[in-house]
C-alpha cells in the first residue's frame, strides 16, 4: 500500500494537471452514466414497463374487431354471468377480472356547470382491484351496489379536485349524467375518491375517470339474471406479468371450449374498452429508444474519461522502465509488478468512481430540467415525477468506473515487463 501511495504522489508531482484533468474526467463520466440510468429507472417507471399494477391487462369480449380496430358487441351475448369466477378458477394467470359496461353519456352536470368527461365505466368492485385503484375518501363500492342498482359514483381524484376544487369536498356530492339515452332521474351521489392513475396507464388501458355500477343504466322492469346478462359480454382482467404472453392463448381455448364460441365472435386485446390500443407499444418504443441511446451515450463517455488511467499509466510505465528492470534483477516476478500497475490504476479510478458518486447528487437538479421537456411529453397532463438515483446505480456505474480503469491502466503494465532487462539498465537515468 505505502509503495501504491509514493507513485500516486510521484504522478501528482510529475504530472499534476494531467491527474487533476482525468480524475474530473472520470468523475464527470461517472456521474453522467449514473443520471442516466437513474433516467432510465424513471421513464421506465412512469409508463408502466414495470407496471405498478404488477401486471397485463386484457380485454376479453363476445363480439369482434372491425378493420378500426373498434370493438363491437355480439348481441345477446352468448356468455352468462358465471364468466367472470369461471376464468378465475381455470386461468391460474388471472388475479382480478371485472364486468365492463359502456355507460351512455359523455357529459355531466354537477352546480349547474357542465363538464365533459374522457372515460365513464360501468363495472363492478373488482374493477377498483383490477387497477389498482386505491381509495382515499369515502367508501368502496361492494355487491349491494350492483344488486340494488344503486345511483353511486366513484371518482377519480384529479376529477375531485377540478369539479369539486378537493376530494374531501367531492363526497356527498350529487353529479347528473347527461346524454341523449339518459333519463331525466340520472342523478349520482359521489360514494368514493380513488387515486388517480398515472396518464400512460389511464390512456393506453381506457381506466375511467368515473365508475359506477354497471346495473345503475338498465330500466327497473330488468331482472337480476338479465341484468348480469347482459354486462356478461365483456370482462378486463389483469394477468400475472410472469405469465402474460400464454394467457391470451388459454383465455381463449377455454371460452372457446365453455362457450362454443368461434373466432368471429370472440376478441382479446390488450387496449382501452373500446378497443386495440397502439398507444402504450408505441410509449414504450419511445421510451426505450430513448433510454438505450442514454446509456449508451453515458457508457462511451465513462470509457472515453478511463483512457485518462491508461494514458498516466503509460506514462509511469516509461518513467519507471530502469525501476522495474532492477526489482526484477533482484528477484522481484512480473506478476507482482502488474499488480502494482493494477493497484495504482484502481485507486486513481476508486477516486474518480467516489467523486462522481457524490457530483451525481449534485447535478439531479439540472439533469431533471434538461430531461423535463421529454418527461412533459411523456407524462401529458400529469405532473412531473421526482428524479431519484437507483441504488443499483450507485453500485453498478462506479464498479464499472473501476472495472475500465483498472483494466486500461494494467495493460501498460504488460508491456512494462515484457522488456530486455540489460537494455533497460543501460538507458540513461
Amino acid at each position: 500500500m505505502r509503495k501504491i501511495v509514493v507513485m500516486l504522489t510521484g504522478q501528482l508531482r510529475q504530472t499534476p494537471g494531467k491527474v487533476i484533468m482525468t480524475l474530473i474526467a472520470l468523475s464527470l463520466g461517472t456521474a453522467i452514466l449514473i443520471l442516466s440510468v437513474s433516467a432510465s429507472a424513471i421513464i421506465t417507471d412512469q409508463i408502466g414497463i414495470e407496471s405498478i399494477l404488477d401486471g397485463t391487462i386484457l380485454y376479453a369480449a363476445n363480439g369482434t374487431m372491425d378493420m378500426d380496430g373498434e370493438f363491437i358487441k355480439e348481441w345477446p351475448p352468448k356468455w352468462d354471468p358465471s364468466i367472470q369466477e369461471k376464468l378465475l378458477s381455470n386461468i391460474p394467470s388471472i388475479e382480478n377480472a371485472a364486468f365492463i359496461t359502456l355507460p351512455p353519456f359523455h357529459d355531466i352536470i354537477s352546480n349547474g356547470d357542465r363538464w365533459n368527461i374522457r372515460s365513464a365505466i360501468g363495472s363492478d368492485p373488482a374493477y377498483f382491484d383490477v387497477f389498482s385503484l386505491h381509495m382515499i375518501a369515502g367508501g368502496p363500492m361492494d355487491d349491494a351496489d350492483i344488486d340494488k342498482r344503486t345511483h353511486r359514483i366513484w371518482i377519480s381524484e384529479e376529477m375531485a379536485g377540478d369539479i369539486f376544487a378537493s376530494v374531501d369536498g367531492a363526497i356527498g356530492e350529487v353529479i347528473e349524467c347527461a346524454g341523449p339515452a339518459i333519463g331525466p332521474d340520472a342523478q349520482f351521489v359521489v360514494a368514493g375518491v380513488y387515486a388517480s392513475p398515472r396518464e400512460p396507464q389511464r390512456k393506453a388501458w381506457g381506466i375511467g375517470d368515473m365508475v359506477v355500477p354497471y346495473t345503475a343504466f338498465l330500466k327497473t322492469g330488468h331482472g337480476r339474471e338479465t341484468i348480469r346478462n347482459i354486462a356478461a359480454g365483456q370482462v378486463v382482467l389483469k394477468i400475472d406479468k410472469q405469465d402474460a404472453k400464454g394467457s391470451e392463448a388459454r383465455i381463449r381455448s377455454f371460452l372457446i371450449r365453455e362457450y362454443g364460441d368461434d373466432a368471429s365472435s370472440l376478441s382479446i386485446w390488450e387496449g382501452s374498452p373500446r378497443g386495440l390500443s397502439a398507444y402504450m407499444e408505441q410509449l414504450k418504443q419511445t421510451a426505450n429508444m430513448f433510454t438505450i441511446q442514454v446509456n449508451i451515450l453515458g457508457f462511451v463517455l465513462l470509457i472515453i474519461s478511463a483512457f485518462g488511467i491508461f494514458s498516466i499509466m503509460v506514462v509511469e510505465s516509461v518513467d519507471r522502465r530502469r525501476e522495474i528492470a532492477l526489482e526484477r534483477t533482484f528477484g522481484a516476478v512480473k506478476t507482482t509488478i502488474m499488480k502494482e500497475f493494477w493497484a495504482l490504476s484502481t485507486t486513481l479510478s476508486l477516486i474518480g468512481a467516489a467523486a462522481g458518486t457524490s457530483m451525481a447528487f449534485l447535478l439531479k437538479k439540472p439533469f431533471l430540467d434538461a430531461l423535463s421537456p421529454f418527461l412533459v411529453e411523456l407524462m401529458e397532463e400529469g405532473p412531473l415525477p421526482p428524479l431519484y438515483i437507483p441504488f443499483k446505480a450507485m453500485v453498478i456505474v462506479p464498479l464499472c468506473a473501476i472495472l475500465c480503469g483498472g483494466v486500461l491502466g494494467f495493460l501498460p503494465a504488460i508491456g512494462a515487463v515484457r522488456g530486455n532487462i540489460s537494455d533497460a539498465l543501460k538507458e540513461p537515468t
